[in-house]
């Protein structure tokens, strides 16, 4: 599979922006050999297509059951399906330990625990947990949403239904959440795509942020961060 169409089909949304996560998650994936693989918060499973291409055996997972049903249609009609098994379960408790190779997850911390002032202990204990689940030498693969600028909270309160509750992580509080991991690797992108009003919109301010201003945008503007953490 082409990368250009991998990146539509993992992302799906202003992809020009997130499948910038590419070039980590390929850097830590030279590092191991295939095995087992763990996608957690999947919705419709592009991680999982992502690690299966890779030549990975992937459990995609997602809370609500519904979800991963549609994980199944999409993973079959990309011919993947011999390698992605599904369940359904929370990711503050997952019952496995050292029993993946790989943990990948795209924007699932900001829903979780959303409505508990608390939330960032959630998230800390989510990113414990993958820990636990991970086999030595282990990596886990992330991409997630940034607070950004003022500019970027103030649109999503107007725009998006769900903006004014998700819990858009701060980059400040990042070396906190991956204190137990043995190595940490993370970059931020993505300052214009956000206010594109559709995908061609979003993906041409993608492009022209990854060709000039990711390099001159001070980090706490950007809204994506992406990379990977070695246990």
């Amino acid at each position: 599979m082409k990368e250009k169409e991998l990146k539509k089909k993992v992302f799906e949304w202003d992809t020009e922006s997130w499948s910038k996560a590419f070039e980590l998650w390929d850097e830590a994936l030279k590092n191991i050999t295939p095995g087992k693989a763990l996608e957690l918060g999947g919705r419709r499973g592009g991680p999982s297509l992502y690690l299966a291409s890779k030549g990975f055996d992937v459990l995609c997972t997602d809370i609500n059951k519904d979800f991963l049903d549609q994980a199944r249609a999409f993973h079959q009609k990309e011919g993947v399906s011999d390698r992605v098994k599904y369940e359904s379960f929370d990711a503050l408790n997952i019952h496995y330990e050292k029993e993946f190779d790989v943990v990948i997850f795209k924007s699932i911390l900001g829903g979780i625990d959303r409505d508990n002032k608390y939330y960032k202990e959630s998230h800390k204990k989510i990113l414990k947990q993958i820990h636990k689940a991970l086999k030595p030498g282990g990596y886990l693969l992330f991409a997630e949403n940034l607070k950004g600028s003022k500019l970027h909270l103030t649109a999503r309160e107007k725009l998006r239904k769900w903006g004014d509750t998700w819990r858009y992580l701060d980059h400040h509080d990042l070396d906190e959440y991956f204190e137990p991991y043995s190595e940490v690797k993370i970059k931020t992108s993505g300052f214009p795509g956000a206010f594109g009003l559709n995908e061609s919109m979003k993906n041409t301010f993608g492009k022209i942020d990854g060709l000039l201003l990711n390099s001159i945008t001070p980090k706490s503007w950007k809204y994506i961060a992406y990379g990977y953490a070695k246990k």
